[in-house]
């Protein structure tokens, strides 16, 4: 997956998200009274509260943090309680740690270091440091050790 599709996918999951929790305060906050002024209050109450509610996996996706799934499902599994709510706020919020890099990828490979060590040979028999002989002998020793 790349980082781009990564990035539409958890920005879709925070659209449906608020999409729900809006879902979610129309028909709780419709149905509070006959009345239908009576709806509106509570239906903005649970507009904001969903959108509160939601805070943590927003910041994630917002941040493109690696662990947007895991964060997603904390929050809205364990963000009504308090504990739960914190916990996924302070992840999202969290580096995401870097794992180090291969040692073959910070490191020249072998083929490379043979490659600059026949450059570095060549130039010192170009400029007559030595001889034919002496040079034909290196490339041989530099060329077994590879």
């Amino acid at each position: 997956m790349t980082p781009q599709s990564s990035k539409d996918t958890q920005t879709v999951a925070v659209i449906v998200i608020v999409w729900f929790s809006l879902l979610l305060a129309f028909f709780f906050g419709s149905g509070a009274s006959k009345d239908p002024s009576h709806g509106i209050p509570f239906v903005l109450f649970f507009a904001v509260a969903g959108l509160i509610y939601i805070i943590p996996s927003w910041v994630a996706a917002k941040r493109a943090h690696p662990s947007f799934a895991a964060i997603l499902v904390v929050n809205l599994t364990l963000g009504w309680t308090l504990l739960g709510y914190i916990v996924s706020l302070a992840w999202a919020l969290s580096k995401a740690r870097v794992s180090a890099a291969p040692p073959s990828s910070r490191e020249p490979s072998s083929s490379t270091n043979t490659l600059v060590a026949l450059e570095r040979l060549a130039a010192l028999k170009q400029q007559g440091v030595i001889s034919e002989s002496e040079f034909e002998d290196q490339k041989a020793n530099i060329l077994r050790a590879s």
